[in-house]
């Protein structure tokens, strides 16, 4: 059983992925994979500086996420280069991990655009974080965002009702850790058939 765990930014799709990991599910994080697609010692290094500029570069020669992130969030046709370099070699090394699954776990593939990417073709059933924009806003400015910044890179995403129409499963997240975590809790059971460790 694959599940694709998807949803935009800062709706919650990250604690929901802690919670699955405490569940003992194989996960594999596609962002954490991007971001290493962006160190030094990464085969697209070279070909992103190609294409943004040294002006990315931190003054160690390396990328600063937040200068390239700027840009690529300034226009689509940026956010379309950028993905066009990296996504290949994303996809690569998810296949590698997902070969490393031990047989017989839940593997959850945990993508913020597992569906733009069109990563929810190797998925059984696709999960969708989601709540309020405002709250996305908030929760964005407490990471040191301003509301301009905020509300640029949300709306620069697929639409939350688009991805909610493909979704298998709607996570709320617009209440407390606890509600969240009962929703997993259900969901983990509905895939497995166990009752989570926890409930033991």
């Amino acid at each position: 059983m694959i599940i694709g765990l998807t949803g935009g930014i800062a709706t919650g799709k990250s604690t929901v992925a802690a919670m699955l990991r405490e569940l003992g599910v194989c996960h594999i994080d596609a962002d954490r994979i991007g971001h290493r697609m962006l160190t030094p010692d990464s085969p697209v290094f070279s070909r992103v500086v190609e294409q943004f500029g040294p002006d990315i570069l931190d003054p160690d020669g390396a990328i600063d996420r937040k200068r390239l992130g700027a840009l690529v969030f300034s226009g689509e046709e940026a956010k379309k280069q950028l993905e066009k370099i990296v996504h290949p070699a994303i996809m690569e090394e998810i296949d590698r991990q997902l070969i490393q699954c031990p047989a017989g776990l839940p593997v959850v593939l945990d993508a913020p655009l597992l569906i733009e990417a069109g990563l929810h073709s190797m998925v059984d059933v696709i999960w969708v974080t989601h709540c309020r924009e405002e709250t996305q806003v908030s929760r964005l400015r407490e990471r040191g965002l301003t509301r301009q910044e905020a509300v640029a890179r949300i709306r620069s995403q697929m639409p939350a009702r688009e991805k909610l129409a493909l979704a298998t499963e709607r996570i709320d997240t617009e209440k407390t850790l606890n509600e969240t975590r009962k929703q997993i809790d259900r969901l983990y059971r509905e895939i497995t058939g166990q009752v989570p460790p926890q409930e033991k």
